[in-house]
């Protein structure tokens, strides 16, 4: 579900709750999922610094580890960054997920826009370790 779909589908969800507890460990749960895919995904990530980890985490949980979901055109940084992992060209990452602001530049979508450009500097911060 998304677009219009999924905004009329908020007010009958508006009152669901979750316990702190049941929060963090859903969050656990979801970390570890995600950050095999990223390992799956990424593989070389691992020989990174904690930064450069976070950051691909973050990508993938927001934006997924397919190189075809919606269309393969929105996901050819991805791809990049794959390619850019094996062959050891990590300083080209950053330039890579700055290019992805590009799918939300004029859409309304600031936030996307600001998570990629945080990303951005902490694989550089990790970079520079």
């Amino acid at each position: 579900m998304s677009g219009q779909d999924a905004i009329n589908s908020l007010p009958g969800i508006s009152d669901i709750t979750i316990s702190k507890d049941n929060a963090t460990i859903l969050a656990m749960k979801m970390k570890s999922i995600y950050s095999q895919t990223v390992v799956d995904t990424y593989p070389e990530v691992l020989d990174t610094h904690p930064h450069c980890q976070g950051t691909m985490l973050s990508l993938v949980i927001n934006r997924e580890a397919s190189f075809t979901v919606l269309s393969p055109e929105a996901r050819v940084e991805m791809k990049n960054i794959q390619v850019d992992f094996s062959q050891s060209n990590l300083s080209d990452i950053p330039m890579q997920i700055r290019t992805m602001k590009k799918l939300w530049v004029g859409k309304g979508l600031d936030g996307p826009i600001k998570r990629r450009e945080g990303e951005t500097k902490l694989f550089e911060e990790g970079l520079a370790q």
